[in-house]
C-alpha cells in the first residue's frame, strides 16, 4: 500500500525505537515515541494519496484463506452501501452478521448455546483433518 522508500523508513524508525526501550534512556525513548507518531501519520497519508480509504465504524475486516478478506457490517440494509463504498477490491467478499447467522444451521446453534449453558463459555476451533489413504 505504500512505497519502498516510506517502508524502509518506517521499518528503520521502528528499530530505532526498540533500541531505545531497551537502553532505558528516558529523554530519547520520548523522542523515539514522537518519532514513530510522525512515521505512523506519514503512512496514513501515504495509504490515503494512494486511493485507499478508512473503514466506517460499523464494518469490521476479517483475513481468510491467505490474502484474502470479508467486508462484515452489522445489518443486511448495510451491506449495499458497504458494496458500493468499497467494491474497488476484488479480493473482498460482502457479509452482514444477519446474513452470516442465517448461514448457520440450527443445529449448530443449539450445540453452541447448549455448550455455554454448560460450561459458561464456550469457543470453536477450525480443525483441519487430511483422511489418509
Amino acid at each position: 500500500m505504500v512505497g519502498v522508500n516510506l517502508e524502509i523508513k518506517y521499518t528503520k524508525a521502528n528499530m530505532l525505537l526498540k533500541e531505545a526501550l531497551q537502553k532505558k534512556n528516558a529523554k530519547r525513548q520520548i523522542r523515539m515515541i514522537e518519532m514513530m507518531y510522525r512515521a505512523y501519520d506519514a503512512l496514513e497519508e501515504n495509504i490515503k494519496a494512494n486511493g485507499f480509504c478508512e473503514l466506517q465504524p460499523q464494518i469490521r475486516c476479517y483475513d481468510y484463506d491467505k490474502g484474502k478478506y470479508a467486508l462484515v457490517c452489522d445489518y443486511d440494509d448495510e451491506k449495499a452501501n458497504m458494496i458500493k463504498n468499497y467494491n474497488l477490491d476484488v479480493d473482498a467478499v460482502f457479509f452482514s452478521m444477519q446474513e452470516l447467522f442465517r448461514m448457520i444451521p440450527t443445529d449448530f446453534m443449539q450445540i453452541k448455546e447448549s455448550l455455554t449453558k454448560s460450561f459458561g463459555d464456550a469457543n470453536f476451533e477450525k480443525v483441519n483433518y487430511d483422511r489418509q489413504r
